[in-house]
């Protein structure tokens, strides 16, 4: 808010415009300072009834301008935090991918192999019972991930995501035996 009033310009164009020219024409000297004298208070009742609403215009344009200025302050910490979660979620999702895909190649090794430490000749129908159920649990992990990522990162599509499958140049690829 401009808080310059030009009341010497006011007052210029009240004693000296064509209305003024004439009042003081056709006055004697002393009607003539009356009326000058009058001008000069009607600039100060009106300086002094426009003074009050110009200090609340400023406050408010300040307050505005710190609104505004905090208001950029919380979007960029915002999108900061967003971020960060994204970060996190994209690394813990890394770390877990490479536990499962460490897991898949033992697995894929003991059905290869048909044997597993520890369980002698019986091993072959053991390790495929242990198969189905570790893939089973496998299921149920990436089920819940899935669950997990949906409610962080609504808009990540997790559809393509599975643990038995391969990234190759950025490509989602089904496994190759």
């Amino acid at each position: 808010m401009d808080r310059s009033f030009d009341a010497s310009g006011f007052v210029t164009s009240h004693l000296q415009g064509p209305r003024a020219q004439e009042i003081l024409r056709d006055c004697d000297p002393k009607e003539s300072v009356r009326w000058a004298e009058w001008a000069m208070i009607r600039v100060a009742t009106i300086m002094k009834s426009v003074e009050p609403h110009l200090t609340i215009a400023e406050e408010a344009e300040r307050r505005n301008a710190k609104l505004l200025g905090d208001a950029k302050t919380l979007n960029l910490q915002k999108m900061v935090l967003e971020e960060e979660k994204a970060d996190a979620i994209r690394a813990k999702l890394k770390e877990k991918g490479a536990e499962i895909d460490r897991l898949r190649r033992r697995e894929e090794g003991f059905l290869a192999g048909g044997k597993v430490p520890g369980f002698g000749s019986r091993g072959k129908k053991q390790c495929e019972d242990l198969a189905e159920d570790a893939k089973g649990a496998i299921a149920a992990t990436e089920g819940a991930l899935k669950a997990q990522l949906a409610i962080l990162v609504p808009d990540f599509d997790t559809d393509q995501i599975s643990f038995f499958k391969d990234i190759v140049d950025g490509r989602v690829m089904e496994p190759t035996d």
